[in-house]
């Protein structure tokens, strides 16, 4: 694996922040425009999200990490207990297999239902409500996204639906019409280069982003939805979530799970499926993360196939039908820093 990087295409959340990057280019939506009709929310009130998962040790003991060495229950003897933290489950010792590739498989089966369907609420009500007053284009649905990401006290969610119809931008201008005929929706901002990207606001400040490219690449969608809800569900993690091996300690701020090409505009997602993590631990040092993660691997039914160190720590894996990297890298904002461990894994079969 010399000479290779961390695989930056398949952690979402970079994709996610350039595609807002553009959108911000754009033009302001500071004035979403008036509306006729009363603007119909697309969530629930917001609450806080947690994870809550098994803290016995990787080794079956039971060991939760309540004595006083300060251990965490997971044999690296420095990191830090905190709550919430994804951790090995108990079912992981001895377990033949990964105990994450069933759990992995029936979400994306949940995000298969809707695959070949024209976008309705009524198709996509499995995954996510959405808003009946913003009428789709022409076209079957091919691919589903959802996600979720915390940045310090903001909570960002994202509802991703990826459509097979191509759009141009003269096909783009006459969608504007049909939408802000209805007196809820507004287009706040529009990019006609070499991406098509429209963005739309209501009053409740839920936005909507339509993008395309001029030239569609083999594997992506011909026109993506993207619905950020002003106030984000209270989204309780995926199951799989805490299936991933992960030292206590540390706060899940970002996870991902799509199948199809639906990941934007700019890259075209693994259509068999995808999911990821990013576990965030504060003030800690990258050795112990690594030494615990390389001691739980195989007991959770993980193939180490490769590693890489250098600014960072990377491990090829596969299980049963899935494959990809764990990662373990330094994040900072200003003066607080830590380590980043990030999971991300496409499906194979």
């Amino acid at each position: 694996m010399a000479g290779r990087y961390p695989p930056t295409m398949r952690l979402i959340h970079l994709t996610l922040i350039t595609l807002a990057a553009v959108l911000m280019g754009c033009g302001s939506d500071d004035d979403p425009g008036s509306a006729a009709n009363a603007p119909t929310s697309v969530t629930s009130e917001p609450s806080a999200v947690t994870h809550e998962a098994s803290t016995t040790a990787a080794d079956g003991s039971g060991d939760t990490g309540s004595g006083d060495d300060g251990s965490g229950g997971d044999g690296s003897g420095d990191v830090t207990e905190k709550s919430g933290a994804p951790t090995v489950p108990d079912s992981v010792a001895g377990s033949e297999g990964s105990v994450a590739t069933p759990l992995l498989d029936n979400a994306m089966a949940e995000l298969e239902v809707p695959l070949g369907e024209s976008l309705t609420p009524e198709t996509v009500s499995n995954l996510f409500p959405w808003p009946a007053d913003f009428p789709p284009t022409e076209g079957l649905i091919v691919g589903t996204q959802r996600s979720w990401e915390r940045d310090h006290d903001s909570v960002e969610e994202n509802r991703r639906i990826g459509i097979d119809e191509a759009a141009t931008a003269q096909s783009l201008d006459a969608y504007s019409e049909t939408i802000e005929a209805g007196g809820v929706w507004s287009r706040a901002s529009t990019q006609r280069q070499s991406f098509l990207t429209d963005l739309y606001t209501n009053d409740a400040g839920d936005r909507i982003v339509l993008s395309s490219k001029t030239e569609l690449e083999p594997g992506v969608a011909g026109l993506t939805y993207e619905l950020e809800p002003a106030a984000p569900d209270a989204l309780t993690p995926p199951e799989w979530v805490g299936a991933l091996p992960a030292p206590n300690g540390g706060e899940l701020v970002e996870w991902v799970e799509g199948v199809g090409p639906v990941q934007d505009a700019f890259s075209a997602g693994d259509p068999a499926g995808y999911v990821s993590i990013r576990i965030r631990y504060d003030d800690q040092d990258r050795e112990p993360l690594v030494e615990h993660l390389q001691e739980v691997l195989g007991s959770a039914g993980f193939t180490v196939t490769d590693t890489m160190t250098l600014d960072s720590w990377t491990a090829d894996v596969t299980t049963d039908g899935w494959s990809g990297q764990v990662y373990v890298g330094e994040w900072s904002s200003g003066e607080d820093t830590g380590q980043d461990v990030v999971w991300a894994l496409s499906r194979t079969t």
